[in-house]
Parts: C-alpha cells; sequence; structure tokens
C-alpha cells in the first residue's frame, strides 16, 4: 500500500496512539516516509517498535521502543551500538529475561549505555514460564536501578 492508503487506513480508526511494529519495520523502504507522515498528519503520539539493528536517524519526531537483545536470545550481537547514543529520554528500551545471566547482563549494558541517567526508561519482560516473575521482581529491587517490570498480562490471565 502506499503511505496515502496507510494513513487513510489508520486514521479510520479511533485510538490514542500509533504504533508501528512487527518484523523489523525499519527494513522496510518507506517506513521513515511513514512515520514522519504520520507524526506530521496526527495529533497522536506514534511509536516505533524496533529491534535495534537499524540504525536509528536524528531529529525524529516519534518514540522509540528499542529491544536491546540479550545473551539467551542468541541475538545480542544484532545490536546496533550507535543506537544507544540517538535514544533520548522520550525513548524505551526493552528487555526480554530469561535467567540471572540476561538480567545481569542487562544490568551492565544499562550502566555501559548511561540509559537511566539519561532519563530513559528500561522495561524487563520474563520470558512466560521459564523466568519466574516474583524472582525478577527480586532482582531488580536488589539492584536498586530503576528498572520498570513488563510481565505478559494476557499470559498470566490465560487469554493466550
Amino acid at each position: 500500500m502506499s503511505i496515502r492508503t496507510v494513513l487513510n487506513k489508520v486514521f479510520e480508526f479511533s485510538g490514542s496512539m500509533i504504533e508501528v511494529t512487527g518484523g523489523e519495520p525499519l527494513l522496510q523502504e518507506d517506513t521513515l516516509d511513514l512515520l514522519n507522515a504520520l507524526t506530521n498528519k496526527s495529533n497522536m503520539p506514534v511509536l516505533l517498535e524496533t529491534n535495534g539493528s537499524i540504525k536509528l536517524t536524528p531529529n525524529r519526531h516519534y518514540t522509540v521502543i528499542m529491544d536491546l537483545k540479550c545473551p539467551s536470545s542468541g541475538a545480542s550481537d544484532s545490536f546496533c551500538r550507535d543506537n544507544a547514543e540517538m535514544l533520548t529520554e522520550h525513548d524505551e528500551v526493552k528487555c526480554v529475561i530469561r535467567n540471572r545471566e540476561d538480567f545481569d547482563w542487562t544490568v551492565d549494558k544499562v550502566k555501559e549505555f548511561g540509559l537511566f541517567e539519561r532519563g530513559i526508561a528500561v522495561l524487563l519482560a520474563p520470558v512466560y514460564g521459564e523466568c519466574d516473575l516474583n524472582r525478577l521482581a527480586g532482582w531488580i529491587l536488589e539492584s536498586e536501578l530503576p528498572f520498570r517490570l513488563q510481565p505478559q498480562l494476557h499470559k498470566i490471565a490465560g487469554l493466550v
């Protein structure tokens, strides 16, 4: 679909925000043009969810939610390190935690990139059925860092 067609479809719906996600949106040729059009033509916040493997652009007017792949994912080396510097206080980083190694690695990366000092929110999502929610909450409390816990509520509630 053309950007104009996508915009027309998006604005048929009511909502409070627009999020572009799915696989890695930045692999699609026109994603940046779409994001810019959405921010220019909408009064709603526009968000981009990315895996962080493709370099972000400066001076953007949308919020980035960027995955930081932990070691247990097998993709922790796919992260474009320049992206850590491109993040602003409006952006978020999400880490999916499978075990203590992932948590400790995340703590090291957050400190290395100075995310909390720059006002960037870091969300930790436990792998459902593999990382105990209470245990992860304990690690967060012990670290005394302002992580946000992001459980998959739809799975906990049995909706999936």
